[in-house]
């Protein structure tokens, strides 16, 4: 008797973080969706994982893989990929959780679109998972369907909010850009970010305006401790990979200037905030960030968004100084 190939993955890579881990297992066997299969990768080597850890039993849609050496979150990621044979394929990290209505109502949507890749969720983010997130949500919203050229102009643009891994994607298609890309050499910040441009390039990326995942932005969060030079290396090559994409497809001159801009901008806030967080001296911080604030806007920012993009760097170097002094007296 063969068992039947489930019409979708869910990646769940984990490093010791066993009661957020939990959390995020239960929200997937809290699915109204029921043909998944759940591969939790499990990189600390020190503690395997079991259905007795997990406080669950034995599922026979659950696979625990325990590694023998600590590959890294991409890596982890990369190989649940290779073992997968569904024709979705769905991340999620060690620390959200999924809706209870994540996989049925984007599955609900993806047969009404031929040539599509990918279709992704807004999403909530917070530091505490209210009870209000489980709420019963009507999927009364209409999908929105993105070629190449509008899908980069409106996710640049934040027209569509998403998280670039919380969705379904086709598998075939995951596994031919070889899964998720390194964009630095340290961490994997921003590769779930330029996931959804890479596979734009292969057909139509769907969007519903549902919040049917939630974020969890603590201080454990792996994005919330990306050393700086770190960020950078990762920001500069997230964007000349997209102004090669919006040179490929011919975007025109006032859609790739003001894409650049709300890069740049979206670029800086990081910045600001991981620099903010560390514990160099805050006037060096500053002069760093300005530095590189000048070199962006002379090469970069178009002459039109000069004056607004200078406000947005006084009132990010603003926020910086209040949350570094929140921070030392809380810290006190």
């Amino acid at each position: 008797m063969t068992t039947k190939t489930p019409l979708i993955t869910i990646c769940l890579p984990t490093y010791n973080r066993p009661g957020l881990l939990k959390q995020s297992v239960q929200s997937v066997l809290n699915q109204t969706f029921n043909n998944f299969e759940l591969i939790i990768a499990n990189d600390y080597v020190e503690k395997p994982l079991s259905f007795e850890a997990l406080d669950i039993k034995y599922d026979s849609r659950i696979r625990i893989i325990n590694n023998k050496t600590n590959l890294g979150e991409i890596k982890n990621s990369n190989k649940v990929l290779l073992l997968s044979k569904s024709e979705w394929f769905c991340y999620l990290a060690d620390d959200d959780i999924m809706h209870p209505k994540f996989l049925e109502y984007l599955f609900n949507n993806v047969g009404s679109k031929k040539n599509l890749v990918a279709i992704y969720p807004n999403f909530a983010i917070g530091k505490k998972l209210k009870s209000n997130f489980f709420k019963y949500i009507p999927n009364s919203k209409e999908c929105s369907y993105f070629s190449s050229k509008d899908f980069l102009k409106n996710y640049l643009c934040n027209k569509c909010n998403f998280i670039g891994v919380y969705g379904l994607i086709k598998t075939q298609v995951l596994k031919k850009i070889d899964g998720l890309p390194v964009l630095s050499k340290n961490q994997n910040i921003y590769s779930d970010t330029v996931l959804p441009v890479i596979l734009s390039q292969y057909g139509i990326i769907g969007w519903l305006n549902q919040k049917l995942v939630f974020n969890r932005a603590h201080s454990l969060s792996k994005s919330m401790n990306d050393d700086y030079e770190n960020l950078l290396e990762a920001q500069n090559n997230y964007y000349l990979f997209v102004k090669e994409r919006m040179k490929i497809l011919k975007m025109s001159t006032a859609d790739t200037k003001i894409c650049k801009y709300k890069m740049q901008t979206q670029f800086m806030g990081s910045q600001m905030f991981i620099l903010s967080k560390s514990n160099t001296n805050i006037l060096d911080c500053i002069k760093k960030f300005i530095e590189h604030q000048k070199k962006v806007l002379s090469s970069e920012i178009d002459k039109k968004y000069w004056q607004v993009f200078k406000i947005r760097i006084r009132i990010l170097i603003l926020k910086g100084i209040f949350r570094r002094i929140k921070n030392t007296l809380l810290n006190y």
